[in-house]
């Protein structure tokens, strides 16, 4: 039976981080078609954030394990 379940998100700083890939990919796309290339922009930063979201690690505590992320 699981007792706790909690999953380590990355903190607020990380996805401001990675919202710089959105000039990063308006700068390279925009020229060749400004509608591709917002939305390149907004899949590639949307494809980070799930990554980011799914790879995070999970804590999870039962009635006879711990299991801390991939350890």
């Amino acid at each position: 039976m699981t007792i706790y379940r909690e999953r380590l998100l990355p903190g607020p700083w990380i996805f401001i981080m990675t919202a710089l890939v959105i000039p990063a990919s308006l700068l390279v796309f925009l020229p060749i078609n400004p509608t591709i290339g917002v939305i390149c922009a907004a899949v590639l930063y949307g494809a980070i954030v799930f990554l980011l979201i799914t790879g995070s690690p999970r804590v999870i505590v039962t009635d006879a394990a711990l299991f801390a992320g991939r350890a």
